[in-house]
């Protein structure tokens, strides 16, 4: 574990501070930078720090990815165990609307409250070490038709489920993922999260999951500018949008506000990361090759990204 930081001391003075013993760390496989990960995060409280600090300790854009989507995780869910890796399944064959959700949770009759999980997503976020599923099911349909869906927290490794690893992605290769079957998984009745589940949790979770995403990013690209020297002017921009970014993840994530400021940070960001292309075109081949060819995510949701953004200005618009 890297020194602890001092009281007061806030998570990019830890990174200057600390910056010349992690300056050439290298991982292998994400396992192996995960672990280096757990040993430094429960230094700091916020989810957002975490976010930041593990996009920090990365070598490469992949591990700053899970960063910020485990941060974002912990965040819609405090209690969620803090150390295994964990996957919140959603995708179906016919996609991911609430109507579209095939996978059942069925009461089984019993001397003791039990249900059974039935189906299968398409996709799973690190297929490979996942240790916990977060699955949205659905236990029916309500008198108006709508879909009741509940979301489960199980063990990767409970009988009855069976993990298909698919081909690497054309961006982010170092995450593995995968599809799941779920073959009349027995779920005990704590294990099913109160509330609705898309409502309470996966509709609120795509705001968290952008921010903290991003916040890793954003960590890693302070890294590549220590390391490669780049300009001040680039770095204070970029911590300027970096902590607008870990302030917005403190507010909730149903507000038009923060849909509506996070569209300025990323725009900033975006043209922030056209000058970081420049600059890694001068500093490092092969990590300007792995940046072209990972930058594709920045586009993933991005539809409904900018539909938040347009109901956001639609809101305030009554204003003026």
């Amino acid at each position: 574990m890297i020194s602890p930081p001092k009281k007061n001391l806030n998570i990019i003075e830890w990174c200057y501070e600390n910056f010349t013993e992690m300056r050439n760390i290298h991982f292998d496989v994400l396992e192996d930078w995960y672990v280096f990960f757990l040993e430094n995060k429960t230094q700091w409280e916020l989810q957002a720090d975490q976010a930041i600090l593990g996009g920090f300790l990365a070598d490469c854009m992949a591990y700053a990815f899970i960063a910020g989507y485990e941060s974002a995780l912990q965040t819609m869910l405090p209690n969620l165990p803090t150390n295994p890796i964990t996957s919140l399944c959603v995708t179906e064959k016919e996609g991911t609307h609430p109507k579209l959700i095939k996978t059942t949770l069925l009461q089984k009759q019993s001397t003791e409250p039990k249900w059974v999980l039935s189906g299968h997503k398409t996709f799973v976020t690190c297929a490979k070490a996942v240790e916990l599923l977060l699955v949205l099911a659905s236990t029916g349909l309500d008198q108006k038709g709508n879909n009741q869906l509940k979301l489960v927290l199980i063990d990767s490794e409970t009988p009855g489920i069976e993990m298909i690893l698919h081909p690497s992605l054309s961006f982010l290769p170092e995450i593995t993922h995968g599809s799941v079957t779920f073959d009349q998984v027995e779920i005990p009745t704590s294990q099913i999260l109160e509330g609705d589940g898309y409502a309470n949790y996966v509709k609120p979770f795509r705001t968290i999951e952008d921010i903290h995403l991003f916040l890793g990013v954003m960590g890693y690209f302070f890294r590549l500018s220590l390391v490669y020297r780049w300009s001040d002017e680039f770095r204070e921009e970029l911590l300027h949008c970096l902590f607008q970014a870990r302030n917005l993840a403190l507010l909730p994530a149903d507000s038009s506000l923060v849909h509506l400021l996070f569209g300025g940070v990323l725009s900033h960001f975006f043209k922030l990361s056209d000058q970081a292309d420049l600059f890694l075109k001068q500093s490092d081949i092969n990590v300007h090759q792995n940046w072209t060819r990972d930058r594709k995510f920045f586009r993933l949701a991005e539809a409904s990204r900018e539909k938040r953004l347009t109901n956001a200005r639609e809101y305030f618009s009554k204003y003026f």
